[in-house]
């Protein structure tokens, strides 16, 4: 997870765009709480929309399994109807999922139309599940607000995404943190008026009072 940090850094320092104000949706949160770890002058606020703080302690990479929660159903159902299932089951409330069917298509063939292939989509999970930041989340000095949908209860092999962005608040109890009623892992999409309010009455508090790291 460190090195797509590392990468986000180097995007920002070679757009001249530092610091930014990052926003980071489930294992985009996790890349870029190690952009602001690693490179805080670079880093104005953060907003972590889904995400966590990881395992307890950080397990090395190579020691790292594919949980079979995703195995399972990938290797049954084959790559694409595993990402479409996903989707389904973990982004989007039922009700949603029927009443807006265009939407959830728009994010399965978005999705698809840059997929990695299997292989590094795999590398990418063992990332997830390697990365902590238990141990570091709490000495972040940026602004920082924490999203999170109250039904995003699916659990990804270290907890749910409501019960990671509780630890996170727990972890960092100055941080904001919003909770979207009604909502699964994808309410950005499936709340999106609610979710641009919310970032923007944060990114207007964080101008409005001068906030900065320290």
């Amino acid at each position: 997870m460190g090195l797509f940090g590392a990468d986000a850094a180097a995007v920002l320092r070679d757009a001249g765009l530092g610091p930014a104000h990052v926003i980071g949706h489930s294992m985009g949160g996790r890349v870029a709480q190690e952009l602001v770890l690693a490179e805080p002058a670079l880093v104005r606020s953060i907003v972590l929309a889904a995400s966590g703080a990881g395992t307890p302690h950080p397990i090395p990479y190579a020691r790292v399994g594919i949980p079979l929660g995703v195995a399972v159903p990938m290797m049954t159902a084959g790559y694409e109807r595993f990402i479409r299932d996903k989707h389904r089951s973990s982004f989007f409330t039922a009700a949603f999922a029927a009443e807006h069917p265009d939407e959830v298509e728009w994010l399965d063939d978005a999705y698809l139309a840059g997929k990695p292939d299997v292989e590094d989509y795999l590398k990418h999970v063992r990332a997830r599940q390697a990365f902590s930041s238990v141990d570091r989340f709490g000495t972040i000095e940026a602004p920082v607000m924490i999203v999170v949908g109250a039904r995003d209860l699916h659990d990804g092999g270290t907890g749910s995404h409501l019960a990671q962005s509780r630890r996170l608040h727990e972890l960092l109890p100055s941080a904001r943190f919003e909770l979207i009623e009604g909502a699964r892992h994808g309410f950005l999409w499936e709340d999106v008026d609610r979710s641009l309010a919310l970032i923007a009455d944060f990114l207007r508090d964080v101008e409005s009072r001068g906030l900065t790291p320290g």
